[in-house]
């Protein structure tokens, strides 16, 4: 380092620490004298720099507990879409990242159980109709008796079979409609196959496709696929897995010594590396039943909102959870300090175009902001955008005081 450097850094040091001269320095000529230690900027330059201050005062910021963690989706809104029946994947209508409505069909499988179905549907409409046959005739049989006993044609004991005779008829044509609905509740809520009916409400025609829908159960969106045209699927194998984005669940980490400022219910802020500037809100929804043994540290289950969709599942995350302890301090945002030769410092607005670089001590750093132990007391106005602009000026004007 050359002695001009360090002859300047050394100023430059005293000035901050200090942040007083004597008197007044000697100006350019027929200009003002500016004293040391002191940055002039008149109200014009401050506002094209950007420079903003603040007044500081004594407030009550709560302090936090802070938890590393991971996003993962939310159980809740997330439906593991198995395959109902075994068969053969003919159709693939869905891939991770689509956007799926509830209902909608994601793949088409061919399995020799809809045949069995189809069969035994046709086979409960002949029933059915044999039974309606059966039914119409006995009733028939019933009525022409009921005639013929009137006119004494007939007696009371063939009355009475006519009757049982309906009767049995019309229990049989009962059970028949009910084999039909089952048959047809089968193909229809099981394998998710329409079934036409004719004006007439009677069952009609049996559609040609037989291809069995894989549908989504709710909206959201395709996470997984675990299939793919060809792939041979038994029951209850996963084939994909369908998941609501508009809310996540954040698993964090929290430490044994902290447990006792965690509660269900609790509000927390969630940070994430790719939004530094930006805090999620969440709420803790669940604690685990047992410590990590190796990092001694509790799971908590965090619900976050995520309606704009900018967070996503497997982001590394940060939890800040408020104690329920307080205490008052001065605070100033981080963005006031500056560091001058190892030393944190802050500027004070002393006039409306004067700026003095303050030394201060830093207690901790909470939420984004600084508690300041030592170097300020409420009511001083500190800069706290555009201090590089200042520091910039502080070192320009020392430089050329030399």
């Amino acid at each position: 380092m050359s002695a001009r450097v360090l002859t300047v850094s050394v100023l430059v040091l005293w000035i901050a620490a200090c942040g007083r001269g004597p008197g007044a320095r000697k100006g350019t000529a027929g200009g003002p004298a500016r004293p040391p230690g002191i940055v002039v900027m008149s109200e014009g330059a401050q506002k094209q720099a950007g420079v903003v201050v603040e007044q500081v005062e004594l407030r009550l910021i709560p302090e936090m507990v802070e938890a590393p963690g991971q996003l993962v989706f939310d159980e809740d809104h997330t439906w593991h879409i198995g395959a109902i029946v075994s068969g053969r994947v003919v159709e693939v209508k869905a891939g991770v990242g689509d956007r799926v409505q509830a209902g909608q069909v994601l793949a088409r499988l061919f399995s020799e159980g809809v045949h069995e179905a189809r069969a035994a549907y046709r086979k409960a409409l002949a029933q059915l109709e044999r039974a309606r046959s059966q039914a119409t005739y006995a009733r028939e049989v019933r009525d022409r008796t009921r005639r013929l006993l009137a006119l004494k044609a007939a007696s009371r004991q063939q009355m009475e079979s006519a009757e049982t005779s309906l009767t049995a008829a019309e229990a049989s044509l009962s059970d028949a409609t009910a084999e039909v609905q089952k048959a047809r509740a089968h193909l229809t809520e099981f394998f998710g196959l329409p079934v036409d009916h004719n004006a007439h409400g009677a069952a009609g025609a049996i559609p040609a496709d037989d291809l069995v829908p894989v549908c989504s159960p709710a909206a959201g969106v395709v996470v997984r696929r675990m299939v793919t045209p060809g792939a041979v699927v038994s029951p209850g194998q996963e084939v994909f897995t369908v998941s609501d984005p508009s809310t996540l669940w954040m698993i964090a980490n929290v430490n044994e010594s902290d447990l006792s400022e965690v509660r269900i219910g609790q509000k927390v802020q969630i940070r994430v590396r790719a939004y530094p500037d930006r805090a999620f809100d969440g709420r803790v929804t669940m604690l685990g039943e047992e410590l990590d043994p190796t990092t001694r540290t509790l799971r908590v289950r965090v619900l976050v909102p995520n309606p704009e969709g900018a967070l996503k599942a497997e982001m590394y995350a940060s939890a800040e959870i408020e104690r329920r302890s307080t205490h008052p301090a001065l605070f100033v945002p981080e963005s006031a300090e500056q560091e001058i030769n190892g030393q944190p410092v802050v500027f004070v607005r002393t006039g409306l175009d004067r700026f003095q670089p303050r030394p201060i001590r830093i207690a901790s750093k909470i939420n984004r902001m600084m508690e300041v132990s030592e170097g300020l007391k409420a009511g001083d106005w500190v800069v706290t955008r555009g201090t590089f602009i200042l520091k910039t000026e502080l070192f320009r004007s020392s430089l050329a005081g030399e």
